[in-house]
């Protein structure tokens, strides 16, 4: 109890023009910034889509052939379910942005986590690809 009084006290202490939400939003570490999310997108599309691009570009694998260094090849299946948490993420990263631009921290904030456990999904696909031994 003495914690939530405390931080209430704190935002009603601090300046600016930020709501009272707004306020408690970035004293409990809830708010995502423009700045967070254009670093996520950055990165996403300098690796993930790389990678992804890189991977579809391989030859398909054979029946139980394998991905190899010496022979790599694609996984239809695999391939499939990247390419739909692909989708997935550039969804959540609109869904985030759009949120951002009016001000609705608590969609931002539910936009980005949906973003980052998309993004966890195609970070675990692409271990499971094997293209990051050759990229």
């Amino acid at each position: 109890m003495n914690r939530i009084l405390a931080i209430g006290l704190l935002a009603l202490s601090l300046g600016g023009c930020a709501s009272f939400n707004e306020k408690i939003a970035a004293i409990s570490g809830f708010a995502v910034t423009q700045s967070q999310l254009d670093i996520a997108q950055n990165s996403y599309d300098g690796t993930s889509l790389v990678a992804l691009h890189r991977y579809a570009m391989l030859p398909r694998c054979a029946a139980g052939q394998k991905f190899t260094v010496p022979a790599p090849c694609h996984n239809a299946a695999l391939l499939k379910s990247w390419r739909a948490v692909d989708i997935t993420i550039a969804t959540n990263f609109d869904k985030t942005q759009q949120a951002i631009t009016s001000g609705n921290n608590t969609g931002a904030v539910a936009a980005w986590n949906l973003l980052n456990q998309a993004l966890t999904t195609a970070a675990s696909i692409a271990e499971q690809s094997g293209i990051k031994s050759i990229i």
